[in-house]
């Protein structure tokens, strides 16, 4: 049998890992969004340079 202390550290490395896992897909999810707010606000930026030039023609 294991002690008591052999279980604690398994457990607790156990749960590092899974924390871990769950940071990661975060991070991947966190990057999604910043590029989807960049790319908009490129999208943005071109729309009321047109919208601007069009306004004085």
């Amino acid at each position: 049998m294991k002690s008591s202390k052999e279980v604690l550290k398994y457990h607790t490395r156990k749960s590092i890992f899974k924390s871990n896992e769950s940071v990661d897909k975060c991070k991947r999810e966190i990057s999604k969004i910043v590029v989807f707010i960049r790319i908009s606000e490129r999208i943005l930026k071109v729309l009321k340079y047109y919208f601007q030039k069009n306004r004085f023609t």
